[in-house]
């Protein structure tokens, strides 16, 4: 199914029911299913939205969520896996201590490379405060 205004209503319902707080909420989706959203009457109505989400061609804010767009979302196909959550909901673990390397480059007349590694990741803390839905990309 595609991300509909139903959809993101269902998604504010689960967590209304388990009392996750209002502020500090998130969804996060793919370009396609952002393009899916922006196609819905609620979302670029000004009657039922102050946000005027066509006119910067994104939103912003709508429906309690403060929406992320991106391209790292985890996919099969057409299946991409977008989610709602609330801050508390994801935490991010570093796996190490970053290493950091500054060296002189003789090859490339004596310049300096900085090398960073960071080995980070994130997991859902809370499965209450996180909802994930599998939208198509079509």
């Amino acid at each position: 199914a595609t991300l509909t205004f139903a959809r993101v209503r269902n998604a504010k319902r689960v967590l209304d029911l388990e009392d996750v707080e209002m502020e500090d909420r998130y969804f996060v989706v793919g370009p396609s299913g952002l393009d899916h959203i922006l196609n819905t009457t609620q979302a670029t109505s000004s009657d039922y939205a102050a946000v005027k989400a066509l006119v910067r061609g994104d939103i912003d804010t709508w429906l309690g969520f403060k929406w992320i767009v991106s391209n790292q979302l985890s996919s099969t196909g057409t299946i991409t896996s977008c989610f709602a959550m609330q801050r508390y909901g994801i935490c991010l673990s570093f796996g190490s201590e970053p290493i950091v390397r500054t060296d002189e480059r003789t090859d490339l007349s004596y310049s300096w490379q900085v090398y960073y590694e960071l080995n980070i990741g994130a997991v859902r803390l809370e499965e209450a405060r996180v909802v994930q839905m599998d939208v198509t990309s079509e």
